[in-house]
């Protein structure tokens, strides 16, 4: 074989490479999520991706390592949809965007989105999301007093309590302005 057929050949090797390279770093994906979210209201989670539409192969939802959400482009329907347990999803056409409505504290835990590409075949995972449903507190807190009435030097006995909540409600005690 002649030497410059094989020079040519490893030239056009290292072309290919570094066109696959090229492609593969140009590639962006973002989960745009949010971190908190109220019991019982609507998170959107997009997947925001560079891929061009013609080399899209896959569009998926990951939470807690678990496929919640897929779009194939080329499947006749495109949607698996495995989904969480007490929360209803929706979904756009392109498979960019998860509504997960009348969320529960279920649905609390780390989010990411991974993208295909159908050539090169390369899959991208975005960062991780860690989403928490809070559930606020319903009532105000309550302080009662061991007494209705106390002297001058006597020593106060109260309780604050609150409603339930989570996260779990901090409470700090003032008195006079100046924090316990």
């Amino acid at each position: 074989m002649p030497r410059s057929f094989v020079h040519w050949k490893k030239v056009v090797f290292l072309y290919i490479v570094q066109l696959f390279s090229h492609a593969i770093c140009a590639v962006h994906v973002q989960l745009i999520a949010p971190r908190y979210v109220k019991s019982g209201s609507t998170a959107t989670l997009y997947c925001n991706h560079s891929v061009p539409e013609d080399e899209l192969y896959k569009i998926e939802f990951i939470k807690d390592d678990e496929k919640i959400f897929q779009y194939i482009k080329e499947r006749n329907p495109p949607f698996v949809i495995p989904g969480i347990n007490g929360v209803f999803m929706e979904y756009s056409e392109n498979g960019t965007t998860i509504k997960l409505r009348n969320v529960s504290f279920l649905a609390s835990g780390v989010y990411s989105c991974a993208v295909s590409m159908s050539t090169p075949i390369y899959t991208k995972p975005s960062d991780n999301v860690q989403m928490k449903v809070i559930v606020p507190q319903t009532e105000n807190p309550k302080i009662t007093f061991e007494k209705s009435v106390y002297m001058v030097g006597e020593n106060l006995e109260a309780n604050c309590s609150s409603s339930a909540a989570s996260p779990v409600p901090h409470l700090t005690w003032f008195i006079n302005g100046k924090e316990l």
